[in-house]
């Protein structure tokens, strides 16, 4: 069941990088010491303002009422 969720996750977090790219980082899976060290690498040391601002929460609402989930199965 999990499997049918991927598709849509990942057209999510598709969306929240469209409107703040440095909010979601990709990563391609290669091994597990080479994720951890991309995870490592990429994450912020510190928290970022947008995290948690009104602008975002504002467009996820709005995404996610336009793109249902069970629309991509």
């Amino acid at each position: 069941m999990n499997l049918r969720f991927i598709e849509p996750q990942k057209r999510y977090f598709q969306a929240i990088h469209s409107f703040n790219p440095n909010l979601v980082c990709f990563i391609e899976a290669v091994t597990i010491e080479n994720n951890v060290k991309t995870i490592i690498e990429t994450m912020p040391s510190t928290a970022k303002d947008h995290t948690y601002s009104i602008e975002l929460l504002e467009f996820m609402v709005s995404w996610l009422r336009r793109n249902k989930a069970s629309d991509f199965y």
